[in-house]
């Protein structure tokens, strides 16, 4: 049974509650249902739609005790002299960092060589691309003056 969908007395239609007809969609019919649905309360009551509350809404919030705190009761007695504390000692200056070894260095300079290596392989290839004319698209073409 289709049952019958009816909105209360006080609020007028939504705009999507009206029957909508085959057409195209478009953002502004859509912002515009959009807008008429968000400003429907507020066209209400400035249409005088709404009344005032007669009763003051009840109070949310709840009311403190104030505290007191008992004061802090400290003692005071006099400080015992204790032992002597020895001096701060000074961190001496750290000796010069000793070079790295052998095999490090030789690590360092194979991973450079191994660097400029492929990096004059990609350049080759790219050479090679380029002489054998598979990089036309990419070239400029001068523009007939």
């Amino acid at each position: 049974m289709p049952e019958e969908v009816s909105t209360p007395s006080h609020l007028p239609s939504l705009a999507y509650s009206e029957p909508r007809v085959a057409e195209p969609w478009s953002i502004e019919s859509e912002a515009d249902h959009l807008m008429a649905d968000l400003f429907t309360d507020v066209d209400l009551m400035l249409d005088g739609g709404s009344q005032l509350p007669t009763k003051p809404a009840p109070a949310d919030f709840v009311a403190l005790q104030t505290v007191v705190p008992d004061p802090l009761k400290v003692e005071t007695r006099p400080i015992a002299p204790g032992p002597q504390s020895p001096p701060v000692m000074r961190p001496q200056p750290a000796a010069p960092p000793t070079p790295p070894p052998l095999r490090q260095r030789l690590r360092d300079n194979l991973d450079r060589v191994l660097f400029a290596i492929a990096c004059l392989s990609f350049l080759g290839v790219l050479g090679w691309l380029f002489s054998q004319g598979k990089f036309n698209g990419l070239r400029f073409q001068p523009t007939p003056s």
